[in-house]
């Protein structure tokens, strides 16, 4: 990851970690290439075992096109517990797979996070929830695409998407 907060180990746990006003961009000169061993090297901004965690105010982009993109998601919150986190008025642009996404790895709780006034824009999903409860999405901006512009997936509880702007989802520009 570009910015890594928190840890992917149920024993460390942190509290109040932000991640704030920062610019995390990738080009083709960039040696960092993900891996299957190393998820986490995947995401412009991580953050993982925390509580009362914020993101906001960040840029995170691709300057390749979206196919060839090494930051595959813009902002990735999971592993093991993660509780109250705002990630808002962010900007996230050409992401290969997802803007923001919720959930993937970790099997501990994910609750109480809220995604607010961000700009997501030539991503294959605006934002992804693959697991948690309580979550809320609102006033994002969302265009081009590849396939969803918000996507909860089975077993979310109590998401909450209300006065976002999405256009042109399921197509690239």
């Amino acid at each position: 990851a570009g910015i890594t907060v928190g840890y992917n180990e149920p024993t460390y746990f942190s509290e109040g970690n932000q991640i704030v006003n920062n610019t995390v961009w990738n080009d083709d000169d960039n040696q960092n290439v993900p891996t299957a061993s190393n998820p986490f090297s995947i995401a412009g901004l991580w953050m993982g075992s925390c509580a009362d965690g914020v993101i906001s105010d960040n840029i995170v982009f691709n300057k390749t096109d979206i196919a060839a993109s090494k930051i595959k998601s813009g902002i990735w919150v999971d592993e093991n517990t993660v509780k109250n986190i705002t990630v808002s008025n962010n900007i996230i642009t050409s992401m290969s797979e997802v803007g923001i996404w919720v959930g993937e790895i970790g099997t501990g709780v994910i609750e109480d996070v809220c995604i607010r006034d961000n700009t997501i824009k030539y991503c294959r999903d605006g934002i992804r929830i693959k697991q948690g409860g309580d979550i809320h999405i609102e006033n994002n901006t969302i265009k081009f695409t590849g396939q969803r512009g918000v996507y909860a997936l089975a077993g979310t509880k109590n998401v909450r998407i209300e006065g976002n702007t999405l256009l042109a989802c399921s197509q690239q520009q």
